[in-house]
């Protein structure tokens, strides 16, 4: 599995699981609701400094695998 598929299904889970959409996340972000959905649809890839941003704004502790 992809870092980015892991990424979208880390976030999307974790999002889920708080009840928080998409809009919200943005609104922490400080960013577009459709960045949001950009990377999280994957039609951008993130880098790691946006998976930072993604994970701050989830108080989320990154567990990915290679």
């Amino acid at each position: 599995m992809s870092l980015e598929k892991q990424f979208r299904d880390l976030v999307n889970a974790k999002l889920e699981r708080d009840g928080v959409s998409r809009s919200e996340l943005a609104r922490r972000m400080k960013v577009g609701p459709q960045m949001v959905t950009d990377y999280l649809n994957g039609r951008k890839r993130p880098g790691p400094d946006v998976m930072e941003r993604f994970f701050e704004a989830l108080k989320l502790v990154p567990v990915l695998t290679a």
